[in-house]
């Protein structure tokens, strides 16, 4: 045996060690979703059956419809998708018009109020929760989609350096040409720097949704009215009253991720993409 078929045999085995690594890897992340689907589809009390079995009918169906009509599931989805679809809408932008200011012009204030954003992302969120709150009480506003909605206008401060570092990334002279054309800084951003942020743009609106998504800090801390709830105050609630229904619990759990995991699947292509044209400058 020559040289060259050793190393062609010595690629072979490790690209299948590789590829075997790679599906037992995958099998571990999938085994909690499978069971969960699983358990969702049995009859009460058998979700608790040692040991665990995957897919053995009958199928009940039914306890999705228990999970969307007893426990209010539908009015806390149309919830979450309202907060939801403003957040991955506000955020992005927000946070993409102030990162163009920041990566489009130099100053000293520019570089005083980018070296603000940078101190910014250290301070964890927690510390701002009291005084926030005691704000929106003193403003009327607890009980309303109001101190949750507000924030996303104003985009977050790692988003916007995550976005500015994608448009320090572009070459000025678009910048430059698009001024001498007559077109001004809104329309430059709107038209020319948006179009070529999509894939980082992505990225954000992916993070923005899995954060919004299963949020449950914001609407517990001023959300008291049932019917505002969303789904991550709405599964904590089933959780606390149907304790004794596991069956439901994950039909309501398959029901929280399924929109998360095809955001993501939509997503997908343009995240790894969108990292790393973030944090490259040209």
């Amino acid at each position: 045996m020559n040289r060259r078929t050793k190393n062609i045999i010595k690629d072979i085995v490790k690209k299948t060690i590789a590829i075997l690594l790679l599906a037992a890897g995958c099998i571990l992340m999938l085994l909690p979703f499978l069971w969960a689907i699983s358990s969702s589809l049995v009859g009460r009390g058998q979700s608790l059956t040692y040991p665990p079995q995957f897919f053995v009918g009958p199928y009940y169906w039914s306890n999705y419809a228990v999970a969307l009509d007893e426990l209010n599931f539908a009015v806390y989805i149309k919830n979450s998708f309202i907060l939801t679809g403003i957040a991955c809408v506000a955020e992005p932008l927000s946070s993409a018009f102030a990162a163009f200011g920041l990566a489009r012009y130099d100053n000293k204030m520019v570089r005083f109020v980018t070296g603000i954003v940078l101190a910014l992302i250290v301070i964890p969120v927690a510390g701002s929760r009291v005084p926030t709150y005691v704000m929106w009480r003193n403003l009327g506003f607890l009980d309303t989609y109001v101190p949750i909605l507000a924030p996303y206008f104003f985009g977050t401060v790692f988003n916007v350096y995550l976005i500015r570092q994608n448009f320090k990334s572009l070459p000025g002279d678009f910048y430059e040409a698009a001024l001498i054309d007559g077109c001004n800084p809104v329309y430059i951003f709107l038209r020319i720097y948006l179009p070529l942020a999509k894939a980082t743009l992505a990225v954000v609106v992916l993070s923005v949704f899995s954060r919004e998504w299963n949020d449950m800090m914001g609407p517990l801390i001023y959300i008291t009215t049932k019917s505002k709830y969303n789904l991550a105050i709405g599964l904590l609630y089933a959780k606390a009253n149907y304790e004794y229904r596991q069956e439901v619990l994950m039909a309501s759990s398959v029901i929280m991720m399924v929109p998360s995991i095809v955001i993501y699947a939509v997503l997908q292509k343009y995240f790894v993409q969108g990292l790393a044209s973030a944090g490259v400058k040209g």
